[in-house]
């Protein structure tokens, strides 16, 4: 069984602690959900708490963030854990990017 409602966002993790290829979609029912590409399974299942509007990879496979509502979220698509939750923003956050190179020193 899916989502309950509409999936908003959709990503690919290659070789999450080696155990291959996942998708991890995130929708409008409240959850992230983590996929077996080669069966179809459903993996894990994350409660974020407000409908999913994206999802991002950070570099480490093993961390993807959500955001719905006024809330980020970061999560092991592992384990199902949860690893941090912040509330930055009075309004709903709509999208999400990375950026992989950021500092002082960047040029």
């Amino acid at each position: 069984v899916g989502h309950g409602d509409a999936v908003r966002d959709v990503l690919i993790l290659q070789n999450p602690s080696e155990g291959g290829t996942r998708i991890v979609s995130g929708g409008y029912d409240h959850t992230v959900r983590v996929w077996d590409v080669k069966d179809g399974s459903c993996l894990a299942v994350m409660d974020h708490g407000a409908p999913i509007e994206a999802l991002v990879s950070l570099v480490n496979p093993t961390r993807i963030v959500s955001a719905g509502g006024t809330h980020l979220k970061v999560w092991n698509p592992v384990t199902g854990a949860l690893l941090h939750s912040s509330t930055p923003h009075s309004k709903t956050i709509t999208s999400l990017c990375l950026a992989l190179h950021c500092g002082p020193n960047t040029k």
